[in-house]
C-alpha cells in the first residue's frame, strides 16, 4: 500500500494474508443475499446469515446436510438433482425455481450457481439465493391487473382511448378500431382526430383535450356530434380526464366515448313529433275558436232573417222581402265559404286531401277564378286584370291551385277599395314558374305581414266593407304551395296595396 509521502505503509507477508482472509469472511458472512457453499456431492460445507434467515435454519443445522435433501421436497428433487450435476460439470446457471423452508412453506428463489475451481479442481459449488416470493407475486398482481384492464378494455363495447400531450392516440381498443374501420392497432397509434373526422369536430375535440391539459379539469359525459371524413355522422357521449406519470405530471388525456345515435334520433324524432303536436293543438284550437265564433255569426243573421220571413212576411212589401232574402242568400254563401275553408284546412291537417299533378294552364285556372269572383269584385266596382300568358303551362294538383288562387284573389278584393285594381302575372324564371297578386288596397303593416302565415297567430282584418275572415285561406295557400315544394310571401306598404307572390317548380318530383 502506498501512503500520501510516497512511502509504503500496510499489511505484508502473512499478516497480509490474515486480513485478506478475514476481508473475505466478513463478506461471505453479512453479504444480503444467501450464499451456499457445498462439495462435489451436495453436502453443505457452509451457509451465511442471510441464507440461514431465508430458510429458518440454524448454520449447524445446515452443516453436514445434502442440500438436495434438505430444501427440495419430493415433486422438486429432480430439479434440484439436474442443478447440481450441471454445477459439477463446471457450467454456471442462474434460474428461479421453488424451495422449502425449515417450517415447510415453500418460497420461491433466484439461484445463481457457479463451480469452484482451486488449482484446476473442482472442489464444490457456489449457490447465491434471493427471496423473490414477494416480488414475484408483485409481478404476478401486476400481469393480473394487466390482464384484466385488458379484457375490460377490449370487450367493453365503447370507445376508450389515450392520447399524448399532441393528442396523438397512444392506445386504443378494439372498439375504437371497430369504430374507424381499422383491423391492427398499428394503424391508429400515432395518428389523431384530424386524420378520421371532418375539421370542425377535430377542432372542437383537440381545444377540449387542450382544456384538460392546461386545466387538468375532467369533461363528463358531453353530448357530442362526430361527423367523420367520408360524411358519416354519429351522436356520443364523451368523458375525458387527463392522465399522470409517476410524479403527477399530466402527460396526456384519456376517453371513453359511448355510440348515443339511436337515442339522439329518436329523441330528435320526439321533438319533431312534439313540435308537430304542438302545431296540430294550434290549429284544433282555431279551428274550434272559428267554430265558436265565426260560425255563430252568419248563423245568427241567417236565423234572424229567416225568422223575419217566416212571422212578418204577410205584412212586408215585395221589396222589403227581396232585400231580407238577398240577406239570407249572403249569410248563407259566407257560411257555405267558412266551412268549405274549415274543411278543406282539417283535411289538409290530417292528410287526406291527396296531391296528384297534373299538366295544367295558369291562364285557364286564373280565368276560372275570376270568372266565379266576378260579382264580388263588380259590387265594389274593382277591376280584375289576368296578365299570364296563355302559352305558360306546368305540372301542378289542379284543385289545390284553383284552392290557391280563389283565396289569394278572393282576399285582394276584399281588402281593396272601391274602383280599385287587382293585376294577375306569372313568369317563368329558370325551372320555377312565379305568380303574383297585386292589389291596389289597405296594404298592411310589417307586423301584420310577419303573422299572416303564421299558424299561431292566425291573422285575420275585417276588409274595406267589413267582409270578415278566419285567416284560415292564407293557411291553405301556404300548405297546398309548400306541397309542391314551393314557397309563398307578401309585399305590402300601408294605404298603397299588397302583393302576393308564390313560386312552384315546373316539374313536380314523385312525392
Amino acid at each position: 500500500m502506498i501512503s500520501n509521502d510516497g512511502s509504503k505503509s500496510g499489511f505484508s507477508g502473512g499478516e497480509g494474508a490474515k486480513y485478506t482472509h478475514l476481508f473475505y469472511e466478513e463478506l461471505f458472512k453479512n453479504n444480503p443475499e444467501g450464499i451456499l457453499l457445498v462439495d462435489q456431492k451436495g453436502v453443505i460445507i457452509k451457509a451465511n446469515n442471510e441464507f440461514t434467515k431465508i430458510f429458518g435454519y440454524t448454520e449447524d443445522e445446515l452443516i453436514g446436510a445434502n442440500v438436495d435433501d434438505l430444501l427440495t421436497n419430493n415433486h422438486l428433487v429432480g430439479d434440484a438433482y439436474t442443478l447440481t450435476k450441471r454445477a459439477a460439470s463446471g457450467e454456471k446457471f442462474t434460474f428461479e425455481t421453488k424451495r422449502l423452508k425449515k417450517d415447510g412453506t415453500t418460497i420461491h428463489v433466484s439461484i445463481l450457481g457457479a463451480p469452484i475451481i482451486v488449482d484446476g479442481i473442482q472442489i464444490g459449488i457456489i449457490g447465491i439465493y434471493r427471496d423473490i416470493s414477494v416480488s414475484r407475486e408483485m409481478r404476478r398482481m401486476i400481469q393480473y391487473e394487466r390482464d384484466l384492464f385488458n379484457t375490460f378494455i377490449e370487450h367493453i363495447p365503447d370507445s376508450i382511448f389515450f392520447k399524448d400531450t399532441q393528442n396523438k392516440f397512444l392506445r386504443v381498443n378494439q372498439a375504437t378500431l371497430d369504430k374507424f374501420n381499422l383491423t391492427r392497432h398499428e394503424e391508429l397509434i400515432g395518428k389523431t382526430d384530424y386524420d378520421f373526422f371532418a375539421r370542425e369536430h377535430a377542432d372542437k375535440a383537440a381545444e377540449d383535450e387542450q382544456e384538460i391539459l392546461e386545466s387538468g379539469k375532467p369533461i363528463i359525459a358531453k353530448e357530442e356530434h362526430e361527423v367523420f371524413t367520408d360524411g358519416t355522422e354519429k351522436w356520443v357521449s364523451t368523458t375525458k380526464i387527463p392522465f399522470t406519470d409517476s410524479n403527477n405530471k399530466i402527460v396526456g388525456t384519456c376517453g371513453i366515448t359511448r355510440d348515443i345515435t339511436p337515442m339522439k334520433l329518436a329523441e330528435l324524432k320526439q321533438a319533431e313529433y312534439n313540435d308537430e303536436l304542438k302545431k296540430l293543438n294550434i290549429a284544433k284550437d282555431k279551428f274550434f275558436s272559428i267554430l265558436a265564433h265565426d260560425l255563430r255569426s252568419p248563423f245568427t243573421a241567417l236565423l234572424g232573417y229567416s225568422e223575419m220571413l217566416k212571422c212578418e212576411c204577410n205584412n212586408m212589401e215585395p221589396e222589403e222581402v227581396e232585400s231580407i232574402a238577398s240577406s239570407v242568400y249572403e249569410s248563407a254563401k259566407k257560411l257555405y265559404q267558412l266551412l268549405d275553408n274549415l274543411l278543406e284546412h282539417s283535411r289538409a291537417q290530417l292528410g287526406r286531401i291527396k296531391f296528384e299533378p297534373a299538366n295544367v294552364q295558369l291562364v285557364k285556372i286564373a280565368t276560372s277564378i275570376i270568372g266565379l269572383l266576378s260579382p264580388n269584385a263588380e259590387r265594389k266596382n274593382i277591376r280584375l286584370v289576368n296578365e299570364i300568358e296563355e302559352s305558360l303551362d306546368m305540372e301542378a294538383d289542379e284543385f289545390m291551385l284553383n284552392t290557391i288562387f280563389r283565396n289569394l284573389i278572393s282576399n285582394a278584393i276584399k281588402f281593396t277599395e272601391e274602383g280599385g285594381e287587382i293585376i294577375i302575372r306569372a313568369k317563368l324564371l329558370s325551372e320555377v314558374v312565379e305568380i303574383s297578386i297585386a292589389d291596389s288596397g289597405t296594404g298592411m303593416s310589417p307586423e301584420e305581414t310577419s303573422k299572416i302565415f303564421d299558424n299561431e297567430y292566425g291573422f285575420t282584418h275585417p276588409g274595406t266593407q267589413n267582409e270578415s275572415g278566419t285567416g284560415l285561406g292564407l293557411l291553405l295557400c301556404k300548405e297546398f304551395i309548400q306541397k309542391h315544394n314551393g314557397n309563398i310571401w307578401v309585399e305590402s306598404k300601408k294605404n298603397i296595396g299588397s302583393t302576393f307572390y308564390f313560386n312552384l317548380p315546373l316539374k313536380q318530383s314523385d312525392k
